[in-house]
């Protein structure tokens, strides 16, 4: 996707509506890889983007890749990570734009929470970045509770944590 920053502007008055569904898709299909990529420029943009992610490296240990769609549109996605013995890290979680306030986050939360819990999960963990509010309002309201930045997120000073225990 040959996107520059500067060419990237998200309008509000453009926004998707619909019915949304949620599948398993592969994490290098066309539509999960330019989400990313928006999410990338996103990121850019707002000043949030901490460590560059190329949108088209398949994380390890991939355990799921989930795509939430409206009237055949891709407008959100996310991926589980296996880190331990029954818990799961969300990944490359992001929703467009335009697409927000419809219920995609939440459906595409709800998915990959059931997709762990069929995977016998105990947990779900996430981080985020403090820059970003409404993301971090976003785990509060689905039952994430903040726990201490683990890994290479302890040294990443903006790094808030959550985990959601089955």
């Amino acid at each position: 996707m040959n996107v520059k920053i500067q060419d990237w502007t998200p309008k509000m008055s453009t926004r998707l509506t619909g019915p949304l569904s949620v599948r398993e898709e592969n994490f290098d299909d066309e539509a999960a890889v330019r989400l990313r990529a928006l999410a990338r420029l996103e990121r850019a943009q707002l000043g949030t983007e901490r460590i560059p992610i190329d949108p088209q490296i398949i994380p390890d240990d991939l355990i799921t890749h989930v795509i939430a769609r409206t009237h055949g549109t891709a407008v959100g996605c996310g991926a589980l990570v296996a880190i331990d013995d029954g818990i799961f890290e969300l990944h490359r979680f992001y929703v467009r734009f335009d697409a927000r306030g419809i219920g995609a986050g939440g459906v595409l939360l709800g998915a990959l929470e059931q997709a762990a819990i069929q995977r016998d999960g105990s947990a779900i963990v996430v981080e985020t970045t403090s820059l970003l509010p409404d993301t971090v309002g976003f785990f509060l309201r689905n039952g994430y509770r903040r726990i201490a930045p683990w890994g290479h997120y302890e040294t990443r000073p903006t790094s808030v944590c959550f985990s959601k225990v089955f």
